[in-house]
């Protein structure tokens, strides 16, 4: 009874502890602009209170008795109970700008520090209490640890499938309260009742001299890179589609599943990604470092899917060699600490000391490097005698000089045919993959090693790739923060220079005299949407959510105001340096760049003071959700004057949000029409922009002065967005 009654808290525990983590985050995520660098922060602060919690587990079990240990942290987690319900209080503006970081720890401090801490330290205070007791578990307490991420596991996929798509944010953190303190109830009694079997049971303290430094770090070590890898992949998915629960918690439930199967007593993927994971990390490695070869995946399956697959095999394969190093019980809470010293160090790489160090996006490529050439090295150790034969070598050779002569075949083609010259490192893609080709075969022909040899050599040729691609790239300007990387580029052939944030273009602007205030990128369709206005509000002052280079500053008469809300400083700076861009400066009308989140500073301002309002305010392809919800259309409207209108920028890589803003628009009394601009030439892009206005009459001079335009009409059961709902599943599919 009392091993099914551990199991259950250690489950229902991780429950808890895993649920809040995107519960919390998807909270205070509309503060900080929805940008993807939220989640890789927020997670930093739960890992650090882990970190504490598992410090804090390993100093009570060794300074106090037993009994006196479940009485200390029973007091402690009926204190977390005291203090419900959760509350996140929002910092200033000013601190969201300019201290992004702190400001975000610091309220999710505030709001859930003390209930994460107190549930972090239960699943090794409890495993170690089990052990003092007389139950079949008291031999084996690891087994918990594969409960507990068994349960932290479920909560997350629960989440993401169950309790977001079907409770309100507010319902969430009302029954996460409820839930926490039932659970603790539960376990405050059950900690009653191992504190008399704990009576006379002798604390075996941790003995210093038989702690091994080297093992320490290494247990660090292989608990740092899979934390590095999963953040590395979540910015990777979160940049180009949107920074919403379901994409952050995909990695982070493999993570923890992979711990599940590690700590099994019968781990069954464990031993098929040891086998697994040094092929096909090299093999995304390569691609990561190859346009080409990456559009030929592309060809075949999800690029996405290629990243997926890669760090579930690196993190079971690793994570499974972590878990054959565990040692006995005596140093049980000390493994734990290592290992959280490793999530958090990985946290910490990524969430600070890469946007400090790097200036690009480079630690995601770093880790796969990392984890491809360990993964393999795991395998070496299992495997001393591992060799490949003659005909293995045969086989070996003749499949990598295919795929390699393929990918550089296609290369070829993409130099000649493609339209992909914006970028420098693209035209160096084929002379790169000679070299990973030349190095290659060198090593096959020549060393007797076959495997290893090939390995090693192609494994570092790529990271070598890899480097000199992102120091060679010819740019004007790079530069990184919060929000991400910001680049501006100049191609002498075109006479343009555009900006690049993330994986996107963000604005182009032509060197041309006669054409340099031009409307170019995706704004040519929006020069036709100004033009069509209704005449009572043509003049009025305009309302822009998204900077970009200033393009937008275009559609303004000379008499007429802009205000241009972005939440980015370096994009302002950018787009202020005349040396850069011009926009700003040289277009008709006058402006004001409010710093902060759009919907959050715009709310501030009087009631029917815009005649427009245009939304453009995409990081890379990641949507805002919080821009789109109904509460944020209700206050558009609210902002305009009677006949006014909104317009929205909805071209997207992977998401079609134009059946969104159907069911937005209906929900808040308005109508909406969209129309596909095809762009033409290197300054203009196709484009699908949506209007929306109180009612049909306003939209009249538009639709009757230019064509294609189609209203907008919400499917039969489709529910719309609010603060307290969001689902994006159902809008996952390309622009048609």
């Amino acid at each position: 009874m009392a091993a099914v009654i551990a199991y259950t808290i250690s489950f229902t525990m991780a429950f808890l502890l895993f649920v809040v983590q995107p519960m919390a985050t998807k909270v205070i995520l509309p503060q900080f602009g929805g940008t993807p660098a939220v989640w890789n922060t927020a997670m930093l602060c739960f890992q650090l209170l882990l970190l504490l919690g598992y410090i804090y587990a390993h100093v009570l079990t060794s300074a106090l008795k037993p009994k006196f240990q479940i009485i200390t942290h029973a007091v402690l987690i009926l204190l977390a109970c005291v203090v419900l319900p959760v509350v996140f209080v929002a910092p200033s503006t000013q601190q969201l700008s300019h201290e992004p970081i702190r400001s975000l720890i610091w309220e999710l401090l505030q709001g859930v520090g003390l209930q994460f801490f107190c549930v972090a330290a239960t699943a090794p205070l409890l495993q170690r209490w089990v052990s003092y007791s007389n139950s079949s578990l008291a031999a084996k307490p690891y087994v918990l640890y594969s409960a507990s991420n068994l349960g932290s596991m479920s909560a997350l996929i629960g989440y993401i499938l169950l309790i977001e798509p079907n409770a309100t944010v507010s319902h969430q953190i009302m029954g996460w309260g409820y839930l926490f303190a039932a659970v603790s109830l539960v376990f405050v009694v059950f900690a009653y009742c191992l504190s008399g079997k704990a009576e006379g049971v002798k604390t075996e303290r941790l003995n210093w001299s038989e702690v091994s430094i080297p093992r320490s770090l290494l247990w660090v070590f292989l608990a740092f890179v899979p934390s590095s890898l999963s953040l590395g992949l979540t910015s990777h998915i979160t940049t180009d589609i949107a920074s919403v629960p379901f994409f952050w918690v995909l990695p982070f439930a493999i993570y923890l599943l992979s711990f599940v199967d590690a700590f099994a007593s019968r781990p069954i993927i464990v031993p098929i990604a040891k086998y697994i994971a040094p092929g096909l990390s090299l093999f995304c490695l390569l691609a990561m470092c190859n346009n080409s070869l990456m559009r030929l995946v592309a060809m075949y399956m999800d690029v996405m899917v290629l990243h997926v697959l890669t760090f579930t095999f690196l993190a079971f394969a690793i994570h499974g060699y972590l878990a054959e190093r565990k040692p006995n019980v005596t140093q049980l809470t000390w493994y734990y600490v290592c290992m959280s010293i490793g999530g958090a160090l990985g946290g910490v790489f990524n969430a600070i000391a890469a946007p400090m160090l790097l200036d690009s996006i480079f630690e995601y490529p770093m880790m796969m490097f990392v984890g491809s050439m360990l993964s393999f090295i795991i395998l070496r150790a299992r495997h001393a005698n591992f060799r490949i034969g003659e005909e293995g070598r045969f086989i070996l050779t003749t499949l990598g000089m295919l795929l390699l002569a393929s990918a550089l075949a296609y290369n070829v083609y993409e130099m000649i045919y493609g339209r992909d010259h914006y970028f420098a490192a693209g035209w160096i893609d084929g002379a790169t993959l000679s070299m990973a080709m030349c190095f290659a075969s060198i090593a096959i022909l020549v060393m007797r090693r076959t495997y290893r040899a090939f390995f090693y050599s192609l494994c570092i040729t790529c990271f070598v790739v890899l480097a000199v691609a992102r120091i060679g790239s010819v740019s004007m300007l790079k530069e990184r923060n919060f929000y991400g990387v910001s680049r501006v580029y100049e191609n002498p052939e075109t006479k343009i220079r555009y900006l690049q944030h993330n994986t996107t273009i963000h604005g182009i602007q032509s060197l041309v005299p006669e054409s340099h205030l031009k409307a170019t990128s995706y704004y040519s369709g929006l020069e036709e949407i100004m033009a069509h206005r209704l005449p009572s509000v043509a003049g009025e002052p305009i309302g822009a959510i998204g900077l970009g280079i200033g393009i937008v500053k275009c559609q303004t008469k000379p008499e007429q105001h802009m205000d241009i809300y972005e939440i980015n400083p370096l994009v302002v700076e950018i787009a202020e340096d005349e040396d850069l861009f011009t926009y700003l400066s040289d277009c008709p009308g006058k402006h004001d760049i409010v710093l902060g989140d759009g919907r959050l500073t715009m709310a501030q301002m009087p009631h029917e003071k815009y005649g427009t309002i245009v939304i453009d305010a995409f990081s890379s392809d990641a949507i805002p959700v919080h821009l789109l919800t109904k509460e944020a259309m209700q206050m558009y409207l609210d902002k305009l004057k009677p006949g006014g209108i909104i317009v929205i920028h909805v071209t997207n890589r992977h998401l079609d949000l134009r059946p969104l803003l159907a069911v937005q628009s209906e929900a808040v009394g308005a109508v909406a029409y969209q129309k596909f601009f095809r762009g033409e030439g290197d300054l203009n892009f196709s484009a699908f922009w949506v209007v929306l206005a109180r009612n049909d009459a306003t939209l009249a001079p538009l639709l009757t002065g230019a064509t294609d335009w189609h209203k907008l009409l919400p499917e039969p059961d489709a529910k719309p967005w609010t603060d307290d709902y969001t689902n994006i599943l159902p809008y996952l599919e390309k622009m048609r």
